[in-house]
Formats: structure tokens, sequence, C-alpha cells
């Protein structure tokens, strides 16, 4: 075939050429790398890292041997092939995933055919051969590699050829070799599809390399031809551009370099003479990094990083005394993300990953593999010495002298045989005394005097009984002051001074507490800080102690670690409970900066002062950096290269190069903070998940969701779902723990709600109505990122809708009319009843005064008679009280006859007639009357008021007739007594006189009512006797009368009658009172 443009001439050198291997040589030393692992613990589906990407929305996925993953930082997402799930990814052994222009992404399985992801349904549209019409589908369910040229055309490689997918008509164009040599394509089992800067499309297959040619649509192929196929480099598995015009290929046999510059090529092979030979010879994955240094993963030898200068191979490799190394030799690909985080995918070791820019923190441990490594790893102390040597106090391991050029250490130890050495391998304190001398302070070991040119010790400990000796051998601090005298803090036994003159010691015995530092600040105070007695200012010269305990001032803790002054004379307190404290030595208050602040631990162990005024303190949670102008804290964790997160009080140390160093239990970090990355980016929210009462939404016709959660701007829900959580997340794969949220939900609150590193939020029982929740992330500086947004709608609950209003609304409109109507029937029909009643009432009233004006009359002839009757039979008084009393009776009937006759009279019913009369001549158009007319508006109201008004006066009436009833029936009941007495006649009868004395008052006892006479009665048992009782009843009613006149005629107010009949005596007596 011939070979037409310059690419393929270039080929043809490069196969024209003979391979090189590389000369022997050292890769220069990137340096020591600390990997973290996603693995099954973290929540990857499968340990077996095939495949990484990153889409255009930040998420990163995985593919594995057993699932899809998509992590967001925190949180993975594992798609699984679900067989009842159509809409499921079509097979769990990932092999490809790539993202198209269009945003499409695509995922490429082994033996289960081709995805693409439908991010609104968060479900998947599988593509698989169609065995009834193998030409008509793709060409194999065996995905190997998937890419988009810059013209848009979508190849996809599989075990059985080359597909091109047409978005427009939805379907594969196949290519494939006929196996015939002039056939272009050298195999149909496709490895790799790369396209390189110039656009040239290159396939590599398990037989040679390929270049696509899109002029004349066909294939070039290149293979090697050599006398050995096993060192054939025709597998090619992977190929690859780099930023030096160097075109490279991975092969089953070796690394594959083609110059462009030179066009020459040059081979890699794994030499077991050469330690700067490539780790092995399979290569799976080439990657340039943003730095400019080519990473090659191996199938078994770890991953390499290549030297351009000396053309040779660093290694990283599993070591299985190292947490932190690779965890898998396996390595399957290399992705770089947008962040710069390197990450590898590994066989059994799932994913591991490295954040360079957090490799500013060097690291140093025990490592057993090293030639002079640290003694052991708890570290506890430091100290730059005047001749610029480097010491590192351990706990257990004696003291390391550290070479920082060549990484090594030499260790100092105790050698009980020996008074020459260390007096104890637990080294808690460093000084640089006059001269070539440090000093050492141990626990139980005193404190010794070392010459490092010389490496002479002298030993001083405590001895009892001797006062001049040490206070005590447990020493936690050492500090020299101006004057060069050395002060030594105890566990228990105060401070001491130490004289060089007479090498003894002065004890300054305070009141309680393990000393832990020591401080003389600008002004000459002498301060303390203790563990668990609080902060001690110490007066030398009197020997007395001013005491700042917790609850004083503001403390709020009695146990101090750590004492410091900045460069602005600000004095700092790193306290085990209450984090970090600022002391104002004039008002002498503190003022507390912890965990709720931002602090990472409320343990601050050690602190230290960068030149630019920040403090760095470590503590038992990682390393915080503090800015004392916004008091603001950026945190540093284990993964971000740390020994670990805890750290040991005491060990902390700047150096002359402003380098700091911090001791931990797992070695120690150096570091200079100009390097450490502050960073200011911000990263955008996305909502990860969606929760109705604790249970995911997943988007459907029925459900709240049409979207997936994170492609979704609105949502609407019923107002039962009354608990709604919503999840999100920064993606932001380098500084998780760093990141703070807050979030506001509009039309609730007002407020922002800072919530720290909290990734959820719950709201219950909303009103319903329309609402907008924002989140927001911060950056390490502490800037907000843009708001992320979500609409939030709450449907009313059916009785809180506008139809459901509406309907209400129409409904006791027509209710009311209903009601209005009903009740102007009731009283047009109620008016009439009233009208017959009262016609009834004063039809019937008139009859009872025409009976009573009969009765009347009837009376009057009766009064006569009467009269003359009483005349006849000789009772004339008698008649004249009956007649009076009668006479009292008609004066009552005849005032409720003229009240009744008043009522009649009242024009009430003239009202009514005129109603009445309105009423008849609209009534055949009555509602329109009652509804329209103002007249018959005041209709309604006028017969409401006359209702009641005639109710009352009816039953005035009723009561009157009653009453004149009853009046009637009295005056017949006398005159029939006076007719009975009138009948008697003058027999004489057997009579008690009590009874004579009740008749006459009977009769007569009303009228002495009438003048307000009251009558006392004083009767005893009497028996009967024999007498005309009529006579002597008029005999009684004849004295009570002449008594009641002259009662009246006295004038009196008190007006008495009494009437007293005695025993056994024949006599009545009367007296009135006069």
């Amino acid at each position: 075939m011939r070979l037409t443009n310059l690419h393929i001439i270039r080929v043809l050198c490069l196969i024209g050429l003979h391979f090189v291997i590389a000369l022997p040589g050292y890769a220069q030393w990137p340096g020591d790398l600390d990997f973290s692992h996603l693995t099954q613990e973290q929540g990857l589906s499968q340990s077996t890292g095939q495949v990484i990407y990153q889409d255009s929305q930040g998420y990163m996925w995985f593919g594995t041997g057993n699932g899809l993953n998509k992590y967001n930082g925190y949180d993975i997402t594992v798609y699984r092939h679900d067989p009842d799930n159509p809409k499921s990814i079509s097979g769990n052994n990932i092999s490809a995933i790539y993202e198209d222009k269009r945003g499409n992404l695509w995922i490429g399985t082994t033996g289960a055919g081709l995805n693409m992801y439908n991010r609104d349904e968060d479900s998947f549209r599988r593509f698989k051969i169609d065995y009834t019409d193998p030409d008509a589908g793709i060409s194999d369910n065996s995905i190997t590699s998937i890419l988009e040229t810059r013209e848009g055309s979508l190849w996809i490689g599989t075990y059985n050829g080359l597909n091109i997918y047409d978005r427009d008509k939805d379907e594969f164009i196949q290519i494939k070799t006929s196996g015939e040599a002039d056939s272009g394509l050298g195999s149909n089992y496709i490895n790799y599809l790369y396209e390189d800067k110039e656009g040239v499309l290159w396939i590599g297959t398990d037989n040679g390399l390929n270049l696509w040619d899109p002029v004349n649509e066909e294939f070039m192929h290149f293979t090697e031809e050599t006398d050995d196929p096993a060192n054939r480099i025709n597998n090619v598995l992977v190929l690859y551009d780099d930023s030096r015009n160097n075109f490279w290929a991975g092969t089953k046999n070796g690394l594959v370099r083609y110059n462009r510059e030179t066009e020459s090529l040059t081979r890699y092979v794994y030499d077991s003479n050469d330690p700067g030979s490539i780790s092995g010879n399979a290569v799976f994955s080439i990657l340039e990094d943003n730095q400019g240094l080519l990473w090659i993963g191996t199938e078994n030898n770890g991953l390499n990083v290549f030297d351009y200068k000396t053309e040779s191979f660093y290694h990283y490799k599993q070591n299985l005394d190292d947490p932190n190394s690779l965890n898998s030799n396996a390595i399957y690909d290399i992705f770089e993300n947008s962040e710069h985080i390197l990450w590898v995918g590994t066989y059994s070791g799932g994913i591991n990953y490295i954040d360079r820019k957090k490799q500013k923190f060097e690291l140093y441990k025990y490592d057993k593999n090293l030639s002079q490594p640290l003694s052991t790893n708890s570290v506890t102390s430091f100290l730059e010495d005047r001749n610029g040597n480097m010491w590192v106090g351990t706990d257990g391991g004696g003291l390391n002298l550290f070479n920082r050029q060549e990484k090594t250490f030499q260790a100092l130890r105790h050698d009980p045989r020996d008074e020459n050495s260390l007096s104890s391998d637990v080294v808690l304190a460093l000084l640089q005394g006059v001269e070539d001398y440090i000093w050492i302070g141990y626990y139980r070991g005193g404190i010794s005097r070392y010459n490092v040119k010389t490496k002479e010790f002298t030993h001083f400990k405590h001895i009892r009984g001797d006062s001049t000796s040490l206070c005590h051998n447990d020493v936690f601090a050492l500090y020299k002051d101006q004057n060069e005298d050395l002060w030594v803090g105890t566990n228990g036994g105060g401070i001491c001074k130490f004289d060089p003159k007479t090498e003894e010691f002065s004890k300054y015995q305070l009141l309680e507490g393990v000393v832990r530092d020591i401080l003389i600040d600008t002004k000459n105070n002498f301060w303390v800080a203790t563990y668990g007695g609080g902060l001690k200012l110490v007066d030398l010269v009197n020997e007395g102690v001013w005491n700042f305990y917790e609850g004083d001032h503001g403390l709020r803790s009695n146990i101090m670690l750590t004492l410091h002054e900045d460069q602005r004379e600000n004095f700092w307190i790193g306290t085990m409970e209450d984090g970090l404290n600022l002391f104002d030595r004039d008002s002498l208050r503190f003022t507390s900066f912890n965990s709720d602040d931002g602090l990472s631990s409320d343990a601050v162990k050690g602190i230290l002062e960068d030149d630019g005024g920040r403090l760095w303190l470590s503590t038992n949670n990682g390393i915080s950096s503090f800015d004392p102008e916004t008091k603001s804290f950026q945190n540093f964790y284990l993964e971000d290269g740390l020994q670990g997160n805890e750290f040991n009080a005491l060990a902390y140390y700047k150096d002359q190069q402003g380098y700091m160093y911090f001791g931990g239990i797992n070695g120690f970090n150096r570091f200079h903070p100009d390097s450490i990355r502050t960073d200011s980016s911000s990263y955008p929210v996305m909502f990860t998940d969606f929760k109705i009462f604790n249970n995911t939404v997943t988007p459907g016709p029925d459900s709240p969701l049409k979207k997936h959660i994170s492609q979704t701007s609105e949502i609407t829900v019923p107002y039962s779902a009354s608990v709604l959580t919503f999840e999100y997340a920064a993606l932001n794969y380098n500084e998780i723990k760093g990141v703070r949220y807050s979030y506001l939900l509009e039309g609730f609150e007002e407020e922002w709600n800072e919530v720290g590193n909290k990734r959820s939020t719950t709201y219950t029982n909303l009103s319903a109505g329309d609402y907008v929740l924002r989140v927001r992330s911060s950056s390490l500086d502490g800037d907000w990122s843009e708001e992320t947004s979500l609409a939030l709608t709450v449907t009313p609950p059916f009785w809180q809708t506008y139809w459901f209003y509406l309907v209400v609304l129409l409904f006791a409109g027509g209710s009311i009319f209903g009601i209005y109507r009903v009740r102007v029937r009731q009283i047009t029909k109620q008016n009439r009843l009233l009208i017959q009643k009262v016609d009834e009432r004063t039809s019937e009233l008139n009859q009872r005064n025409k009976d009573l004006e009969k009765a009347l009359d009837d009376l009057r002839e009766t009064r006569s008679e009467l009269i003359e009757k009483a005349h006849k039979a000789g009772m004339a008084d008698i008649a004249t009280g009956v007649v009076h009393n009668i006479g009292n009776v008609l004066n009552s009937i005849g005032t409720s006859n003229s009240i009744s006759a008043d009522i009649l009279s009242k024009p009430k019913f003239e009202g009514l007639f005129k109603a009445n009369k309105l009423l008849l001549e609209h009534a055949d158009h009555l509602e329109e009357f009652l509804n329209h007319d103002p007249r018959g508006k005041k209709l309604i109201a006028y017969y409401q008021k006359l209702d009641a008004s005639i109710r009352h006066e009816v039953e005035t009436l009723k009561e009157n007739s009653e009453r004149i009833s009853k009046k009637v029936d009295l005056i017949t009941g006398v005159i029939a007594a006076q007719q009975n007495y009138a009948s008697v006649g003058l027999n004489s009868e057997q009579t008690k006189l009590d009874q004579v004395l009740e008749d006459a008052l009977t009769i007569y006892g009303a009228s002495l009512s009438r003048h307000g006479i009251r009558i006392t009665k004083k009767v005893e048992e009497t028996p009967g006797v024999l007498i005309q009782k009529t006579k002597l009843v008029h005999v009684l009613i004849n004295i009570f009368k002449n008594a009641k006149d002259a009662i009246n005629e006295a004038g009196k107010l008190d007006k008495e009658i009494v009437a007293r009949v005695y025993q056994n005596e024949q006599k009545a007596i009367f007296r009135d009172h006069r």
C-alpha cells in the first residue's frame, strides 16, 4: 500500500529504525508519595479498578470488574445490571468510559455491550449485537475503547472490529478486517483508540498499529517483523502524545517512544541489572500530568515515572509495611482530574490517588527498608543547633541527628553500661546551650548537657535530700532567659534554675500542676503553663505566684500545653480542652478560639508563627493554620500528607530557614508555610440526593422528580410529603474536610444556616407555598462559592386549593341564597299567621271586655242587693265591709282592663296593616321586591321587630286577662260567703273564738294591709263556746275598722293592731297601737 502523507512517512521511518535499549541510569526522584485508597471499605463496588474518568459536571467515574461507580468526593453510587430493569446498565464488567462533546456519557462493558447514560433519568440505554442481523448493530458486545474525533465521529473499539456511531440514523457502521493482507485493519481485536495532537486517529490492536486515512477512508497497518515473536511489540495496549513531541506506545513487550523531531524510536524494556529501567514490560497505561511528569503503569510491576534527562525510571510499588504506598502493583489505568489529582486504577487494590499539591508536607518515619531510618515513630522534640545540625527527640528511640540533605538519621541511644550515653531513650525537651552544648530533658532521666563536637555527656539528676540538685527527673520544659540562665520545668517538682558557675539548682515550688511550658514575655513577665493547674505568673523576686484558673477571667480550661508570644506581642495559650486562647494582659481576659470557630481540635499541642504572622497549630486532629486578622482557620489532615491526625505535645519547632517541624505518633512532618497551598478556589455545589420520609426519590412519571436531582432545577411535592431531605456536595476531591457548607430556604427563613461539613438538610411540615433552597460551599480561605438553587413548591391540601375555595364559595352562596328564599317565605307565612292571630286575639279581647263590662254591671247590681239584704238582716256594716272589699277587687280589675285597652289602642296595627298592604301589592313579584326595593329590604327587618313586639304584648294581655279572671272568682267567692252568712241568720252554734277571729281577718285583712297596718295575733288554744257567729264576726270587723280609722288619724309610722285570745277566759282583747 502506498503512503501519501507526512504522518505515514514518519511511521515508515519509525518502522525502519532499529530499536534502542535505554542506557542505564537513575531517575531524578520526584519524592515519596503517600497514596490514599478507595476500596470496598469506602464503598467501591469491587477491588479491580479497570478504568477511570471525570465527566463535565465534575463527577469521578470508576469502572470495576463488578459495577460502575460514581464518586462525588464523599459518597460512591454503584450501578449494576438488574435483569428486571431494562434501563439498568447492561453488564457489570466495565471496560471503557467516555463523554462525547454533546455531554453523553458512554460506558463500555466486557460481554454486555455499550451503554449511554441518561443523566435526567439516572438510567441507561443499551446497544448490543443483534444476533438476528449481526451486521445491523454494534459488531461485538465486548467494548475496549471509545473515542470521539475532532470531526465529531464517535468510534468504538471491540473484540470484533471497529464501529462508527451515526447519531442521526441511530445506527452503527461496522469496520472489520477480512484477514487478508491488504484489507487495511491489522486485527479485529481493538485494544486502544487515540487521536494525536495533529488529529491523526491511531488504532492499537493485538496485531500491530493502524492509522486511519480520513481522505481515502482506509487504514494503514504497520507491524514489526522480527525473528523472535516473543519480543515483538505488535500487541499495542495504549497510545499517548506528550508535550515534548514524543509519541508513546505501550505494548505487551515494553514501552516505545517515537520522537517526531528526530524521527527516532526508542524501546524501553525491563532490565534486572538496571535499577533505572522500566519496572515491567506489559504497559497498560500512560499519562503526562500537569507538571510534565510522565507516568507509566505496568501490569504487575507498579508505577513508573520517566526522567527525560537520564531516560530512566523511578518506581512506585506496593510496600506492605507502608499503608500509604500503592496497595497493588497491577496498574490498569492512570487519570489526572481537573484538580490535578492523580488517580490510579489497580487490580485488587481498587482506586489509589495522590494530590501532589499536598505532598508539601514532608513525612519522615521509621522505615525498615531504609539504611538509616528514624529510630522510632513517636517524635517528641526538635532542635536546630548553632552548627546547623537538626536533632529529633523520640519517645523510646533516643535522639536522632537528622541529615536534611540526605534525608537520613543517626540515632544516639541510652546504654545503661555507658555513662557517656543518653540518660533515657525518652527525650522530651531540647535546648541550645552555650557554645557547642545542647541540653536534653528526659522522662525519668533528668537532664544532660551534650557537647556536639566532643560528643561528651554531663548528666544532672534529682538527688533526694540534696536541695541543690535537679528538682525532679521528669523534665518537660527547658527555657533559656536573656541572661543565658537555664530554667527547667518538671513533672511535679515545680521549676528550678541552673547556675552554670556552681552547677547547682535553685528550686521555685509551684502550688500544683505539671509544668508543660515556660515563657518570659517582652514585658519580662515569667509565665508557666501547667497541666491541670492553670496558668501561672511567677514573681521570681518574692517567690510569689498569681494563678489563673478555669472560671476566672474567661478561662475555660486548667490544662495548659504551650505558650507563645507573637510578633505583635499578642500572648497565646494552647489548651487541652478549649483550643487556642488569646490572653489580654491589660484586661486580664481570655478569649478562646476552638472547634466551634473552625479549629480542627480543641486540644492544641504546639504553636508556631510564620513570617506572615499566621499561627500554625498542631492538635489532636491534624494541623490548623490560623489567621489572627480574620480569625479564620485552614485545617490539614492525614490525607493531606500528615504523619497522622494526632500530634504530640512539646514536639514543634521552626528552623532558621523558616521550615516548621511537628512531631506525632507516626513520625514527623517538615514543611515551609509558603509552600502550603491555600486553596481559594470555590467548588460548585451539586444536589446529590432527595428523600421523602428518608427514602430516596427516583425520577419517574408519578414521582415528584422528573429528572435526577442533580439535573433538576425545580421540584413540586404534595402537602402530605411532610419530611423532605436534600443532600448536596461540592465536587472537590482534595480538600474534603476543609469544605464548609451553608444553606437557606427562601420563603421559610431569612438567615443562612452555616453547618460546617454537614451535607444535608431536612425540613418538616412546610406550609403550602413556593420556596427556593439555596446552598453554597466555602473555599479554604473562607470565601463562599456561587449559590446552587432549587425551586421547591409544596402544593396545598385539597381544602386549601383555589378550586376548593371556589366550590365552597359557590356552595355557600347557593346555600345562603336558598336559605334566604326559604326565610323570606317563612316570614311571609309567619306574617300572615300573625295577622290572623292578632285578629283572633283582638276579637277575643273585645269579647272579654264585653264580658267584663257585663260582669261589672252584674257586680254593681249584686252590690245593691247585698246592701239591701244586709240592712234587712241587721248587718249593714258587714255588707258595707264586704262591698268595700269587692270595690277593691273591682279597682284592680279596672286597672288591668285599662292596661289591656291601652295596648289595644296603640297604633301598631296601623303599621302592620300598611306592611301587609305592601306585601299584597307586590305578591306577584315578591322576591324582586324584597331583594331590590328599599322598602322591601326594610320590610323584613320591620316584621322581625314587629314579631317580637306583638309576642310581648300578647303575653301582657294574656297575663291581664288571667288576673281579671282570678279577681272575678274572688268576688264571686266573697259574695257566696256573704250570702251564706246571710242565710244562717241568728242561730247559735258551738264555735272556737280563734276561728271567729280568723274569719273576721279574712274579710277585713285586705283593707288593713292597704293602709299599712300590721296585725299581730296572740291566740291560745280555747274551747268552743255557744255563740251567734255571724254577729260576733260583724262585731270584730267593726272593731278592726274603728282601730284602723283611729290609727290613720294618729299619723304614726308604726301601725299595728294586736289581737289576743286568752285561754280559759271567755273574752278577747284587741289593742291597737295608737
